[in-house]
């Protein structure tokens, strides 16, 4: 899978979480087998779904981020046309991608996951190979434009934004998925692809699978900041401090600076001759700014621990 081990732990401990039944949690974890480019259809079974995912009684507002040339548009155009009122709106940087998304002009290739008779209902024949219908151009919109750096303007029902996370950095994602809260309606939907794996998701989203297809949607209850210390401390007791240590490492990369520095002591008083709480200290300490105390407790553990790599790392990186 295109995602680091430690980022898809991190993911699937999240994903424990959300006490899904046996068949759910198999179909959540069966949507992160495979990635591939932009094409008609892509994951035909979230287009096979996504209508029992949309409100039926209004107009369906549909953001398509990265839409790249427009293939994800059209597909939910065709997929939703007849069925409910809709307009979608493709966004990505790429001027000339969108130029082509506007055309409408495909080759082959990019409908060979499509049937014969789909080809011939949602498209014409062109000499330059195959134009999308005009009818099913009603509601389309395309606009170039960097989400990442730009707003997004109004709320919608759904956002697909599928195999566009895989191209940032964690700082990136995270400010990716902040900025697709806020514009998804309070019971919108977000459409993620196959092969993404990400614990900044599950943070902010909870999997909501229909069918052979995942869907997600906003948390229903968020834990206020103020909250956090406390409810780490009522979730993982003292006494368990060693068999949940990994946790300490999600403390730091969340910014639970001073909890994780706290944690951390309290496991070396557990196990203080392994060697991994003493890195999270020094990690902590790091990270808070104390700086001289990070060192104080560096050499300590290059006494205690000479060999170990990662404490070799952290010295040439602090002294």
């Amino acid at each position: 899978m295109n995602v680091k081990k430690d980022h898809r732990e991190r993911a699937i401990r999240h994903l424990m979480s959300f006490n899904l039944s046996p068949d759910s949690l198999r179909v959540v974890a069966l949507s992160y087998l495979a990635v591939g480019e932009s094409y008609f259809f892509r994951d035909r079974e979230t287009w096979e779904e996504i209508s029992k995912v949309v409100p039926s009684e209004r107009e369906v507002k549909a953001l398509s981020v990265g839409c790249s040339e427009g293939e994800e548009v059209y597909t939910f155009s065709f997929t939703m046309s007849g069925k409910v009122s809709f307009s979608i709106l493709g966004l990505d940087l790429n001027e000339e991608r969108i130029r082509r998304a506007v055309e409408g002009v495909y080759d082959s290739w990019k409908l060979r996951e499509m049937t014969k008779r789909e080809i011939e209902k949602y498209f014409n024949s062109v000499n330059d190979g195959f134009r999308v219908k005009d009818e099913y151009r009603s509601g389309v919109y395309f606009k170039v434009s960097n989400v990442l750096d730009e707003p997004i303007s109004g709320t919608y029902d759904v956002i697909l934004a599928r195999r566009v996370l895989i191209y940032l950095n964690e700082s990136g994602i995270s400010k990716m998925l902040e900025k697709l809260l806020k514009a998804m309606k309070e019971e919108g939907v977000l459409v993620l692809g196959k092969g993404e794996v990400y614990w900044q998701v599950m943070e902010r989203f909870e999997p909501f699978p229909v069918g052979e297809a995942v869907f997600w949607r906003k948390k229903r209850q968020f834990i206020p900041d103020e909250m956090e210390e406390r409810m780490v401390e009522m979730t993982f007791p003292h006494h368990a401090v060693w068999e949940k240590i990994d946790l300490i490492k999600d403390m730091i990369n969340i910014g639970l600076y001073e909890e994780a520095l706290r944690w951390a002591k309290e496991a070396k008083k557990v196990k203080g001759e392994e060697a991994k709480a003493w890195k999270y200290e020094i990690l902590a300490l790091t990270y808070m700014g104390l700086s001289e105390e990070a060192i104080e407790v560096l050499r300590e553990a290059r006494k205690k621990f000479p060999f170990d790599e990662d404490i070799k790392r952290l010295e040439k990186v602090l002294t």
